[in-house]
């Protein structure tokens, strides 16, 4: 007996029945005689190019040891199913039995999507140094920071307020410590000119008398 590879396309809408064709396959191959090596279902994965305008496909993979006269029934078996759209059968020197390499990355894309809810919770509130969650220990810090800042505010003596810091200050020493209010600078011109046309008419009366 000698050893092959094959993988068969099977089509997206007998998809569900993929697992039920490899039966079938199986138990031609040890009716013959011949043994399954490994088997794997890659599930629906994307053509290189359309077949039959599917852009999508079931893929089974099959490593066996057989006669040549199994292989010859199992090729016949593909070429008319109607589910079957391309078969490859290589001839290999010894048995395969490894995961290959689609099946792997299958398996970590499985293992990555089952774990992403766990990384997800993780990242929101994972448990940091003490056992406490990291939501929880940011909490504590703003907390402490706040007492912090009431206590600073506290310990600083409260400031008076101007006016009555003045009036606490000018208390008792009369008023001529009062300072006149200010005047503004227009008043103060006006005042000026004022002051000195009284003047220019007070030099005018005497001048004629």
């Amino acid at each position: 007996m000698r050893h092959y590879e094959i993988v068969a396309v099977i089509h997206p809408d007998q998809h569900s029945r993929a697992g039920e064709m490899a039966e079938r396959y199986k138990k031609i191959i040890a009716e013959g005689g011949g043994v399954v090596h490994r088997f794997e279902d890659w599930g629906l994965r994307a053509l290189a190019y359309p077949m039959r305008k599917q852009k999508r496909a079931q893929y089974i993979l099959l490593n066996i040891e057989c006669g040549e006269q199994t292989l010859g029934e199992l090729e016949e078996n593909f070429r008319f199913s109607e589910a079957v759209m391309r078969t490859l059968v290589l001839r290999r020197e010894e048995a395969v039995t490894k995961p290959s390499p689609i099946m792997q990355k299958i398996r970590e894309e499985k293992i990555a999507a089952a774990n992403a809810p766990a990384k997800a919770a993780a990242a929101e509130g994972a448990p940091a140094e003490g056992g406490k969650p990291a939501a929880d220990k940011k909490a504590e810090g703003d907390k402490k920071a706040e007492s912090e800042s009431a206590e600073a505010k506290d310990a600083k003596p409260a400031r008076k307020p101007r006016a009555k810091k003045a009036a606490d200050e000018g208390e008792g020493e009369g008023d001529a410590d009062v300072k006149a209010p200010r005047k503004s600078p227009a008043k103060t011109r006006r005042a000026k000119t004022e002051s000195e046309s009284e003047s220019e008419n007070k030099d005018e009366a005497e001048g004629e008398q």
